[in-house]
């Protein structure tokens, strides 16, 4: 029983695959890769128990399926030949390539865990656009391990002919939408785990502008692309309603260029930090205060000797703002990158009002960013 393969072809798909499986997971076969025929070749599958990928190889294969070590794999990828081969024992498993040769043991195929939930609904989705829909909601999701579990993913739904992805973790909020053709429907709004969102992100940016097929089930949720599919298991519970605690825009705002203000916020930060006020991650969550003056919309922070601005048009009375620089900075990042030219920042008041991020170069996002208390003028 022989597997013949490009290593590089196997290089490319241990990328994807390394990302799946979880090193705290104590059951030994979840750490391996099943190998299984094909048409054309191979399939090649990895899992958490929670969630699986399986890329479609080509290749030359006569065998029955077989768990392998990932060291051995990865063996295989790194040597130097134009064909390398797996052939499979009883107990044990071969790679060679001219003289090199190495073995490990293996493990029934028939008893790697497969995840197979069952699905209702399918959504077929540019791959590129639904990693951009994705990305800008995924970093907002609550960490892992907390009483709130049913915050450790996106949002994800379908309304007024928009396909929807909301994240929050209780101190900011992002909201991510596209539009999508009226046959595009989910019977109801799912959570989709943190690390399965950003698989699925991979996914459909490796899909480009090709179809991603979506199915969509109570409990799990597939992509698949031509060669490629990942699956996961959904996070049970009942998301919050988000749209109760987006604001509608009160009038007191400022318009700024968002790549000054990322950049007057990265130096405010960078200053916070070798100030010495404690640990990294301690100084990065102290608040700046941020007001108006002018023309100006100042950024400065009491723990530093740290005052920035940029130029700014205001509407309203602008209110004198704290927030924390980590927080604002991050969802700020996100909107740079998802190619917003200007930020516009809302809040009814200083007294405790979220702040509503939004920019008039980028209407599918809009995010909010709770207030904390910093000291009075």
């Amino acid at each position: 029983m022989t597997i013949r393969i490009d290593p590089k072809l196997l290089a490319s798909a241990l990328s994807t695959l390394k990302a799946v499986p979880d090193k705290a997971n104590k059951i030994p076969i979840a750490q391996l890769y099943l190998f299984e025929p094909a048409a054309g070749g191979i399939m090649v599958r990895a899992t958490d128990m929670d969630m699986e990928t399986a890329l479609r190889l080509d290749c030359q294969a006569d065998f029955t399926p077989v768990c392998l070590q990932p060291y051995l794999v990865e063996t295989g990828s790194r040597l130097v030949a134009e064909t390398v081969e797996f052939s499979f024992g009883e107990k044990e498993a071969t790679v060679k390539a001219g003289r090199a040769r190495y073995k490990a043991q293996l493990m029934p195929g028939a008893d790697f865990p497969r995840l197979d939930p069952e699905f209702g609904s399918v959504v077929e989705i540019a791959g590129d656009a639904l990693a951009t829909l994705v990305d800008a909601s995924v970093d907002a999701t609550a960490a892992p391990g907390g009483t709130r579990y049913y915050l450790e993913g996106i949002f994800v739904e379908t309304a007024d002919g928009r396909l929807h992805a909301t994240a929050t973790d209780g101190n900011r909020l992002h909201h991510a939408s596209i539009a999508v053709p009226a046959t595009v429907r989910l019977a109801e709004g799912i959570i989709v785990p943190t690390k399965a969102a950003r698989q699925i992100a991979d996914l459909g940016r490796r899909a480009g502008g090709n179809a991603i097929r979506l199915h969509v089930g109570a409990t799990g949720i597939r992509a698949e692309a031509e060669r490629e599919a990942f699956t996961s298991k959904l996070v049970e519970g009942t998301y919050p309603n988000w749209r109760r605690v987006v604001p509608e825009p009160s009038g007191n705002a400022a318009t700024v260029d968002l790549a000054e203000m990322v950049a007057a916020l990265d130096r405010v930060s960078k200053v916070m930090n070798a100030a010495q006020l404690g640990g990294k991650d301690e100084v990065a969550g102290y608040g700046v205060r941020l007001a108006a003056d002018g023309e100006w919309l100042t950024i400065s922070s009491r723990f530093a000797e740290a005052a920035d601005a940029v130029r700014a048009e205001f509407q309203g009375e602008f209110p004198a703002l704290g927030v924390s620089v980590r927080f604002l900075h991050a969802t700020l990042s996100d909107m740079r990158d998802r190619g917003a030219e200007t930020v516009t920042l809302d809040a009814a008041n200083g007294d405790g009002a979220p702040i509503r991020l939004d920019s008039p170069t980028d209407e599918d996002f809009v995010a909010i960013v709770m207030p904390m208390r910093v000291w009075s003028a």
